[in-house]
Order: structure tokens, then C-alpha cells, then sequence
């Protein structure tokens, strides 16, 4: 089974070029292709700043986070058998979706998969006296 990934984003550019760049270095074998929908966002175009590997969809103007997902949904490859959502504001580690897509291939059953989220430490700063 292969998987079409689709990340809505709104401005926050540093998130989805960080994003972008985890992508390229954790490769997944099961990934067909990656959608990135640019809401409208009025200081740039992603078009312009993000190429291959990635598709990038810009909305005439901005719909919102559940209907450009729904946009991305609609762009999808037909090899594509599975859709998977992600935040743009997300960094992607080693093995972060082909374990997935095996649950599917082994259980005709599963229809949703979730996602563990690791946050990093939180710095605590703040003394107490």
C-alpha cells in the first residue's frame, strides 16, 4: 500500500520548512507523495518557496484547516490507497509511517491510525523561592 501525505498550512513558515526538511531526511518507502496546501497565507506563496519533492496547492483564499485538507484529500495520486493528515508544525523522525501502513496491509480491519506525539523537554527557567 502506498500513502499520499497532505499538510494544510497557514503562514508559520519556519514550521513547514522544518517540516519539509525532516520529510526529505526520514524517506519512507510507503510514501507516494506529499501535498502541501497553502491556505491563502497573504506575505508569501509556497509555490514559490517549496518545489520537488513536494505538490503544492495554494488556495484562492483562505478556507480554513478542515477544507484545505479536503482540497489536498482531492489532489491525491490514484496509486495512493491511504491519506494521512499532518499538522504543519510537526517534525517527523525515523520509521514515522511505514509501521503504519503496515498495520493496514495486516488488519483489513483497521481504518484509523493515530500518531504518538513526543514533545521536547519543556526548559524550566522559572526559580522559586
Amino acid at each position: 500500500m502506498l500513502a499520499s501525505l497532505v499538510i494544510p498550512t497557514f503562514g508559520q513558515l519556519h514550521h513547514i520548512i522544518a517540516l519539509c526538511n525532516s520529510l526529505v531526511t526520514f524517506k519512507q518507502d510507503k510514501l507516494l507523495e506529499v501535498i502541501v496546501v497553502d491556505d491563502a497565507y497573504p506575505d508569501y506563496d509556497l509555490t514559490k518557496v517549496i518545489g520537488f519533492p513536494f505538490k503544492v496547492s495554494r488556495n484562492e483564499k483562505n478556507e480554513g484547516f478542515v477544507k484545505s485538507e479536503n482540497i489536498g484529500a482531492h489532489l491525491i495520486d490514484e496509486k495512493a490507497e491511504l491519506i494521512f493528515f499532518l499538522n504543519s508544525d510537526t517534525i517527523v523522525h525515523e520509521n514515522w509511517l511505514d509501521p503504519a501502513v503496515e498495520l493496514f496491509e495486516q488488519n483489513e480491519k483497521i481504518g484509523v491510525v493515530g500518531v504518538i506525539l513526543v514533545f521536547p523537554p519543556i526548559e524550566r527557567t522559572a526559580k522559586f523561592s
